[in-house]
C-alpha cells in the first residue's frame, strides 16, 4: 500500500512513525495496541511515536490515516478473478467479454517501475518535477462539488 503522494499530515505520518514496530495498514487493532509495549521495551517510544500510536489506536482516528492509503497493485487478484471467470463461464457458447476485460485490467495493474513513469530528465534529477506534474495532471482531471 502507498500513501497519497499529495498528503500533508500534521507531524510524521503514523504508519511511517511506527514502521520500526512493524505496524502497517494491515496490522490488526490488537497489534497496534500492543505496539506501545514493544516500543517502550526497545526504547523507541519517542514523542513522535507516541502521537502516531495515539492516532492509530483509536479506530475512528485510524480510519482517517487508512483512507489516505491506496492498494494500487491488485494484478494478482485480478488475474485470479479472470481465471475464475474463465473456468466458471467456460464452454463452447460462453461470452468471453468478462474474461477479456479482466485480462486487460490485470495487465494495467502490474506494479510499474517508478523510474519508468517519469521522463528521463526528471528521473535523473535534471528536469523539473513540478513542471512535469503540472503538465501531466491538469486541473480539469479532478473536480470537486461546490
Amino acid at each position: 500500500m502507498i500513501k497519497d503522494p499529495g498528503l500533508t499530515w500534521d507531524g510524521e505520518f503514523p504508519y511511517d512513525a511506527l514502521a520500526a514496530a512493524g505496524i502497517t495498514p494491515l496490522a490488526t487493532q490488537d497489534e497496534v495496541r500492543r505496539a506501545s509495549f514493544m516500543l517502550i521495551k526497545k526504547r523507541m517510544m519517542t514523542p513522535q511515536a507516541r502521537v502516531a500510536w495515539d492516532e492509530l489506536r483509536v479506530p475512528e482516528r485510524r480510519m482517517i490515516a487508512d483512507f489516505l492509503m491506496y492498494d494500487l497493485y491488485a494484478g494478482a487478484e485480478i488475474a485470479a478473478a479472470a481465471e475464475t471467470a474463465r473456468r466458471d463461464l467456460g464452454g463452447p457458447d460462453a461470452d468471453t467479454r468478462p474474461v477479456r476485460a479482466l485480462s486487460v485490467t490485470a495487465d494495467l495493474w502490474e506494479e510499474p517501475d517508478p523510474e519508468s513513469l517519469l521522463p528521463a530528465d526528471v528521473a535523473d534529477g535534471a528536469g523539473d518535477l513540478d513542471a512535469f506534474m503540472a503538465a501531466a495532471f491538469p486541473d480539469w482531471l479532478i473536480t470537486f462539488d461546490r
